[in-house]
């Protein structure tokens, strides 16, 4: 079973002819993706007492309508992400001051962790004091029940003051993760490196990196394994790339999860398979608007 902790948003799509709201978050789509391909996921957040809140809880049911576990804060906001698209690519502002979804605490937990075997963690949070708090508490969590912890970088760097401030932020949490996933720029970013391969190698897992390569498909690394590419056949016409690498990371963290349920071994062709699985599901992901 895979548990997806972060935000879930209100992603609020800027239109010529006006606006049009979509349930959002990466890591909410992460485990409707995952949801989709018949994994048991269950998501936990955090919405405020408004209309925005009312309308996830609503909209979100429909997408997991088992295991959707949710917080509300009385005294604060839903968040929003305005998303404005040029080219079928998306551009982000948030409206986030003091919101639900970084205002986490264990106090808010309404689940359990038993029976888990990967718990994914939401990266948006990462930019405040009670977003980390809570991200060591799930990091803590993790370690003590012997959980495997995914991370996806998902940079978003109009909430830090300098990329050095964002790495130096991201990088205890993505090295306290079993299973990493970056897109290629991000990867480079991070690590400096031109290649995804010396990029992975530089970042050195501690397990798993997916690394996500737009219309070249993605690449991954495991453990006693080593590099495996695997390439996409592009899409013929993209009009929203908004939760194309949640939809790729979703399903494979749902290959990932099916396997590590029944102990079977991982070699390179199952890997690929699931690679491919997930290239497809992004792929499919930008031919409609919206993230999920």
């Amino acid at each position: 079973m895979i548990l997806s902790v972060g935000e879930i948003l209100i992603d609020r799509i800027v239109k010529s002819d006006g606006e049009i709201s979509h349930v959002g978050g990466a890591p909410f789509n992460v485990a409707v993706n995952a949801y989709r391909h018949g994994n048991k996921t269950a998501f936990f957040g955090k919405v405020g007492e408004d209309k925005d809140g009312e309308f996830i809880k609503k909209e979100g049911a429909k997408y997991l309508p088992e295991n959707l576990f949710l917080s509300t804060d009385k005294r604060r906001k839903t968040t929003v992400a305005m998303v404005t698209l040029t080219d079928g690519e998306r551009n982000f502002k948030f409206l986030r001051d003091d919101a639900a979804d970084y205002n986490l605490t264990a106090d808010d937990v309404n689940f359990d962790f038993t029976g888990l075997n990967i718990v994914h963690l939401g990266t948006l949070m990462l930019n405040t004091k009670e977003g980390r708090d809570f991200a060591e508490y799930v990091v803590s969590e993790c370690k003590r029940r012997k959980i495997r912890l995914s991370v996806d970088a998902n940079f978003r760097d109009d909430l830090f003051e300098s990329k050095e401030e964002r790495n130096e932020v991201f990088l205890p949490f993505l090295r306290a993760a079993d299973i990493v996933k970056f897109s290629d720029d991000e990867l480079k970013e991070l690590t400096g490196k031109d290649s995804v391969k010396e990029g992975i190698k530089a970042f050195c897992p501690k397990e798993y990196i997916f690394v996500t390569c737009g219309k070249k498909g993605s690449a991954a690394y495991k453990k006693g394994m080593g590099y495996v590419r695997c390439e996409a056949t592009p899409a013929e016409k993209v009009v929203d790339t908004t939760g194309a690498g949640d939809a790729y990371y979703g399903t494979v963290l749902a290959g990932l999860d099916e396997l590590f349920a029944g102990n079977k071994a991982i070699d390179e062709t199952i890997l690929r398979k699931i690679m491919s699985d997930g290239n497809l599901a992004g792929k499919e992901a930008t031919q409609k608007e919206g993230a999920v």
